[in-house]
């Protein structure tokens, strides 16, 4: 009885170690190479869109940055999201785009595919690649896309020794149907950038007395749960600085300076470029700076707010 039960246990255990053993083969082994098909895209005319070339105080955009946010809103606006699930081996599954700037291209995947903690991948993927080309004038940067004529799919079996069914994408017609409505609404692509804005402006009051006032005419700013924190509200003084279109944090500090205060303030301004040249935002500033004075020269919050409202009218 005793040695039946011992071999029984040295069967379980062997059997554990071989499952041990197959799943690091299935994890760390990569599997045979990719087969590749090409297809023929449905034809896409070129598409030429314009970006303001300066941010909202004149400061030239970054090309870069631009392709960059480019290449993430348009992966945007396909109806296949990339999502993942699975932890040991997680699932991909939707569009993903990345930015190849050596060969002047915007890489579009759509992908179904398995990945193991090693990082190997297999499943399909079916490629994309949409050739740009910049040219920068003084106010305008156009960017123009070739879609191209030819798709690869690639299919790339299950590594090690298990043969796992291979994760396999939508119908070819169905993604090909995904990417031509992408390509024909980039036009109505709209980019969201902030930057920061400071300045200095004298006053004649105490510095307690500056802060004061922006207290009583703007108030507290207070960060919604999941928005950027820019600034320190617990050891800063930030203020909520609003306009008809606009809720914008400015944080202030003001000093003793000649009988008075120096006033320093800063603020985290938004501004959107869309894709037709219009842009959105760049009267934010001269709003800001005007607004800054006014508080100074402690003109009452109904006085500040109607003088704001009609710079938006």
């Amino acid at each position: 009885m005793n040695v039946g039960r011992f071999e029984l246990n040295r069967s379980c255990c062997a059997f554990g170690g071989l499952l041990t053993a197959a799943a690091l083969i299935l994890f760390s082994t990569p599997g045979a190479a990719a087969q590749l098909t090409q297809y023929y895209l449905p034809k896409i005319a070129a598409v030429t869109l314009k970006f303001s070339a300066v941010d909202p105080v004149r400061t030239p955009i970054d090309e870069r940055w631009l392709l960059t946010e480019l290449t993430a809103a348009l992966r945007t606006q396909s109806d296949w999201q990339l999502k993942s699930t699975g932890e040991l081996t997680s699932e991909l599954s939707g569009l993903r785009t990345r930015l190849d700037q050596e060969q002047s291209q915007i890489v579009f995947e759509y992908v179904h595919m398995a990945r193991s903690r090693t990082g190997y991948e297999w499943g399909q993927t079916l490629t994309i690649p949409v050739s740009y080309r910049v040219e920068r004038g003084n106010d305008v940067i156009t960017i123009g896309l070739w879609p191209p004529q030819m798709a690869e799919l690639a299919t790339r079996g299950t590594p090690g020794v298990f043969f796992l069914p291979t994760p396999k994408l939508r119908p070819i017609a169905e993604l090909f149907d995904d990417f031509t409505a992408l390509m024909q609404g980039a036009s109505a692509v709209k980019l969201h950038h902030t930057f920061i804005l400071g300045g200095a402006e004298d006053a004649g009051v105490s510095p307690a007395t500056c802060i004061s006032n922006f207290e009583r005419l703007l108030g507290r700013y207070a960060y919604a749960k999941d928005e950027e924190r820019v600034f320190d509200p617990k050891h800063d003084n930030v203020f909520l600085f609003r306009t008809a279109r606009d809720s914008v944090a400015l944080r202030v500090t003001a000093v003793p300076y000649r009988g008075g205060s120096e006033v320093f303030y800063e603020a985290s301004v938004p501004f959107e470029l869309r894709a037709d040249g219009t842009v959105t935002g760049y009267d934010l500033p001269l709003a800001l700076t005007q607004g800054v004075r006014q508080v100074l020269e402690n003109r009452t919050a109904l006085q500040l707010d109607g003088t704001l409202n009609t710079m938006h009218k």
